[in-house]
């Protein structure tokens, strides 16, 4: 797998819009975006996302809520902290890349072909369980009005009593929409 970190292309349309933005490209295809938050001497962060996702990459942390995945500048007022006098912190192109690789080995950036299928079943599974709701949901208002109708049912045959239903279904499902 050949992963690489290149310069966001500027769109002629926007200019430099977005300054500091990477893309991560595995094996040819972009993968997922780097995008940089600026934070004045406290230096800058960069946040994942991926292409065809939702938003921001996130992970959880130690008490399990899902907290975007960051990489911190070492900035002036941070620099040395947690380092020893003779270590110097890796570089921060390093530092990307070591959490692109982290990403992609826990299954938090991957192949936007496969992201987008998994949204298409998704998408799929959701339009028929939206189906059956719905064909339950009439069935139920079906039974509803024919138990309101009973009373008449004796006094008129059957195929008034179905459009006398269909006609109170239709009226009920006009009064939810109100």
């Amino acid at each position: 797998m050949n992963i690489s970190i290149e310069p966001f292309p500027q769109m002629e349309t926007w200019g430099n819009r977005f300054p500091g933005r990477k893309a991560i490209v595995v094996d040819g295809v972009r993968w997922g975006v780097i995008n940089m938050d600026r934070h004045g001497c406290w230096g800058t962060s960069y946040w994942f996302t991926q292409v065809g996702g939702d938003g921001m990459i996130h992970r959880a942390d130690a008490n399990g809520k899902p907290r975007e995945v960051k990489v911190r500048s070492s900035s002036k007022p941070y620099r040395g902290r947690g380092e020893g006098p003779d270590e110097k912190p890796a570089s921060l192109p390093d530092r990307l890349m070591a959490e692109t690789k982290a990403l992609i080995a826990e299954g938090l950036l991957r192949d936007p072909k496969v992201v987008l299928r998994e949204r298409q079943e998704l998408l799929e599974h959701m339009r028929v369980q939206n189906e059956k709701h719905e064909q339950e949901a009439l069935a139920a208002l079906e039974a509803k009005a024919a138990e309101a109708l009973k009373p008449i049912s004796n006094y008129v045959d059957a195929d008034t009593l179905a459009a006398t239903v269909k006609a109170v279904v239709e009226a009920m499902q006009w009064a939810q929409l109100k």
